[in-house]
């Protein structure tokens, strides 16, 4: 078992530990501070719009008959419901 003794441990190790982890966690949030800057760009590029992310407004979705699931619900109802 590995026991670490803290009166080993000098101050300046201490210190320098610190502000290596200050150091990066400056860095981190410099990263994403940039990152969401850049987000917000395009985001003005495009006008302020993203194209819907519902299942049912897709071309590419409708082509194939795919459905949301409320709509597939609904419609498999409707099916039992002519059938009895």
């Amino acid at each position: 078992m590995f026991i670490y003794d803290l009166s080993t441990c000098n101050l300046q190790f201490i210190c320098t530990f610190a502000s290596d982890m200050l150091k990066l966690a400056l860095i981190i949030m410099a990263i994403v501070a940039v990152s969401m800057l850049l987000l917000t760009v395009n985001i003005w590029l495009r006008g302020g719009e993203f194209r819907s992310q519902h299942i049912g407004q897709s071309k590419e979705m409708r082509r194939r008959g795919i459905h949301c699931v409320q709509s597939m619900d609904a419609m498999e109802r409707k099916k039992k419901r002519l059938r009895r």
